[in-house]
């Protein structure tokens, strides 16, 4: 079922997207920012936010309202779809580790959940747009409420640290561990 909730998670963005574009309110602002977790001891994360003109290499548009539509909260609606499509992409890097982790060994399981670590990290990239272009809704506030307030995006970030340092011996009860708690 936590694969499930993520595509409603992320369709509920989209569905949210597809009713605000007519009604797109002007930019205000860059409420962009550090996420609690960046802080949290993960090694590959810094502190990072898109600076005014400038959305981040993986989102590929600018940050001003003209950029691929009428902007909300000072994202413009191609920074919207970038984090999107970003979003779902890695998700499914973090879904198919999950989905093969028992079937490697050695630098190979390590190199794979790296990938999967690194993806699920990068997750908070597309959030914090995501947040910032919809901050206030209902949708918003119950997303945060599961992967923020609950612990559900540290505990998968840690769980896939510690496989990425301990290897593939303990894959299956880390790989169970994720799933009951992945939202």
């Amino acid at each position: 079922m936590q694969y499930s909730f993520v595509h409603v998670f992320v369709l509920s963005y989209l569905t949210a997207l597809g009713l605000t574009l007519p009604a797109a309110s002007p930019a205000q602002g860059n409420s962009l920012g550090s996420h609690r977790f960046l802080a949290r001891g993960v090694r590959r994360l810094d502190t990072r936010a898109p600076q005014q003109d400038q959305a981040g290499a993986s989102q590929g548009a600018n940050n001003t309202a003209d950029a691929g539509g009428a902007g909300r909260n000072g994202v413009s609606d191609a920074q919207v779809m970038n984090a999107v499509m970003s979003w779902m992409q890695d998700t499914a890097k973090v879904t198919k580790f999950l989905n093969t982790a028992t079937s490697f060994t050695g630098a190979e399981f390590t190199k794979q959940a790296t990938i999967a670590l690194n993806a699920e990290i990068d997750e908070l990239n597309h959030k914090m747009i995501l947040d910032a272009a919809f901050q206030g809704t209902d949708m918003v506030t119950q997303a945060n409420n599961v992967l923020d307030t609950q612990g559900n995006f540290q505990q998968v970030v840690d769980t896939l640290q510690s496989m990425v340092t301990n290897g593939p011996d303990t894959a299956q009860r880390d790989v169970n561990s994720i799933n009951q708690n992945r939202c």
